[in-house]
């Protein structure tokens, strides 16, 4: 079993900074958030490049990919534009070695009220499992925010789902 660390609430300000922290703190893997990998300007791809060969010279694993994302959107439009983002995501995570992604709702929002929050979710999950399955990952939805830290909501995604590719994680700071 490996021991690993999520790059949040951590030392370190850039990517850099963290895994030489980890590495020296004795982990052998760590959660690393898009932000990572996804800069505001740059390539992507090569940045996350440049973050694997980093993470090997460290001889740590990359366990999971935080995808920052929100699948609690409802015009096609929205759902389109996430899931795009989605699969660019995942193409990142295959880059770093991450074989799971760590997804999560979303946040509340006017034009996708509560009764929809399941069908949303559920509706980009669904349509992202065929590129996620080619790509060999899995998702694990993070009980995060207002949504899917609601167990009535997270229970009725994964039951809509009902996917062996999707499951989720709990995280204990956000109860």
């Amino acid at each position: 079993m490996l021991y690993g660390l999520i790059h949040y609430n951590a030392p370190g300000e850039t990517v850099d900074e963290f895994l030489a922290y980890v590495a020296e703190a004795g982990f052998d893997s760590t959660e690393l958030q898009i932000r990572d990998i996804w800069l505001e300007q740059g390539d992507p791809e090569e940045e996350a490049a440049r973050v694997r060969a980093l993470l090997d010279s460290h001889g740590i694993k990359c366990s999971a990919l935080s995808a920052g994302n929100d699948f609690n959107v409802w015009e096609e439009e929205a759902i389109q534009a996430q899931v795009d983002r989605f699969q660019q995501v995942c193409e990142l995570a295959k880059i770093v070695g991450a074989p799971v992604i760590r997804t999560e709702g979303g946040s509340p929002k006017e034009d996708c009220p509560e009764d929809l929050w399941v069908p949303a979710i559920s509706g980009c999950i669904l349509r992202c499992l065929d590129f996620v399955e080619d790509m060999g990952l899995i998702l694990a939805i993070d009980n995060h925010g207002w949504i899917t830290n609601n167990v009535d909501v997270l229970l009725g995604v994964l039951d809509t789902v009902a996917s062996p590719l999707v499951g989720t994680n709990l995280d204990t700071m956000n109860y």
